[in-house]
């Protein structure tokens, strides 16, 4: 259980509100998206590349969190389809087994976790994304 009081303020307030979480690993989804919900994101879930595409058809995303290597369309793929009509579009890697290969994808809209994280590093990329929007 998430003690939220213990959390800092500046992980409270976001101006990113709603997350598209795209993991194939079935406990790790479903722990990533409860806690982005206790932390008040609006969050939908996919399971692979072109499940992500299709709900982003549906929904306009403040963010994008999404594993690399995955069935059918692998997270790297994704980005780079992402970039081709949302170029700013601010999107978190994480990966376990090309981590190097998400570093060489950073930039001011996408950044690299390393797996296992803790999900005080991954806040703390969603704060980086915070600076961008407020100019």
């Amino acid at each position: 259980m998430i003690n939220k009081t213990a959390i800092p303020a500046v992980f409270q307030q976001t101006k990113i509100s709603r997350i598209l979480v795209v993991e194939d690993e079935p406990t790790l989804s479903v722990v990533l998206c409860e806690f982005l919900r206790i932390m008040n994101f609006e969050v939908t879930c996919a399971e692979n590349g072109l499940e992500a595409l299709d709900r982003m058809c549906l929904t306009k995303f403040d963010l994008i969190i999404t594993d690399v290597m995955m069935p059918k369309m692998g997270g790297l793929e994704l980005i780079k389809n992402i970039r081709k009509v949302k170029p700013f579009l601010p999107i978190i890697a994480v990966t376990g087994s090309d981590y190097d290969t998400a570093l060489e994808l950073q930039d001011s809209f996408t950044k690299a976790v390393r797996k296992p994280y803790a999900f005080d590093t991954l806040l703390s990329k969603i704060y980086q994304f915070e600076i961008i929007y407020s100019d």
